[in-house]
């Protein structure tokens, strides 16, 4: 086990990947060391679903801002940027600001 993670996270990394490519992403990992460590590394892990070319891609984002990774492992439905509701939160701001509501946004006629 590489001591920059911890049981649980080397645990991930041993269901979620093949043994070839095991220490590469505890490499990749270790490249993350900011709040949370274990936290964002197993949320990391969990949106990667065994990808490889994610998790790096994953732990570039998490260096930016770790609370991104947080938000989009813990809060799926929160985070999702196209859904009926927020579809229809949107439309409720454009007629509350008193706009137009863009064409994009109007929901279809059957």
């Amino acid at each position: 086990m590489n001591s920059l993670l911890s049981q649980t996270v080397w645990e991930k990394i041993e269901s979620d990947f093949d043994s070839l490519v095991q220490a590469e992403i505890t490499e990749l990992l270790s490249y993350y060391d900011g709040n949370e460590q274990e936290r964002v590394q197993l949320d990391i892990l969990r949106l990667a679903n065994g990808s490889r070319e994610e998790v790096s891609v994953l732990v570039d984002e998490a260096n930016k801002d770790y609370r991104n990774i947080i938000y989009w492992a813990e809060y799926p439905e929160e985070s999702r940027i196209d859904t009926p509701e927020k579809r229809q939160q949107m439309r409720d701001l454009f007629q509350w600001l008193g706009l137009e509501v863009p064409s994009d946004l109007k929901e279809p006629k059957n």
